[in-house]
């Protein structure tokens, strides 16, 4: 099983454990989930964060190496690697490997990379962290050069919900299943 991680950026407002949660928050404890799952079924897991450091962890199974795919995981920072293709990304992932990409979706190469995975015949999951309802808004105070900066982000965030709804429309005529993450066992169904 390779887990990717998106951590081109971290949206929305992160408040802690039991706070909001902003989209690498919800990334990271997916992806710590879903790792820990997999290492519990005996499952060789492997984790490629795209962005920030661009850590790799190789393949490996036991407690022992579910501590270091949690320790990785715990030191992702989001950035943009200068060399980001958008075409899609070359994961060396080979045949008989489970690919499980945790994005946002926002990015193009993300999407590209689950479209070029599915169309090489690997099963690939996409699992959709963006948060319910998107981007927590900004205190832009009360001032009327306020309301027009918050009218200006509001219609630009919308723009960009809209060219992302083309991107997964997109993806799944491929064959791609996206599933939104809502916690431990969402993803039963579509892993069954």
């Amino acid at each position: 099983v390779l887990v990717v991680v998106d951590a081109l950026a971290d949206l929305g407002r992160s408040e802690g454990v039991d706070g909001r949660a902003s989209s690498l928050d919800r990334t990271v404890r997916a992806a710590a989930a879903l790792a820990e799952h997999h290492i519990r079924r005996g499952d060789r897991v492997a984790l490629r964060v795209v962005g920030g450091s661009g850590r790799y962890v190789g393949y490996g199974t036991g407690t022992r190496h579910l501590w270091v795919l949690l320790h990785a995981l715990a030191d992702i920072r989001p950035g943009v690697p200068r060399d980001l293709p958008e075409h899609g990304l070359q994961l060396g992932a080979s045949m008989g490997t489970e690919v499980l990409i945790l994005s946002t979706l926002l990015q193009p190469a993300m999407v590209n990379t689950a479209a070029l995975l599915t169309a090489r015949g690997l099963p690939v999951l996409v699992i959709d962290t963006l948060p319910p309802g998107g981007l927590v808004d900004a205190d832009w105070g009360d001032g009327i050069g306020n309301q027009r900066q918050q009218a200006v982000a509001a219609t630009a965030w919308r723009m960009r919900r809209l060219e992302r709804d083309l991107l997964l429309e997109r993806l799944s005529r491929t064959g791609c299943p996206v599933v939104p993450w809502r916690g431990p066992g969402t993803l039963d169904d579509v892993l069954r």
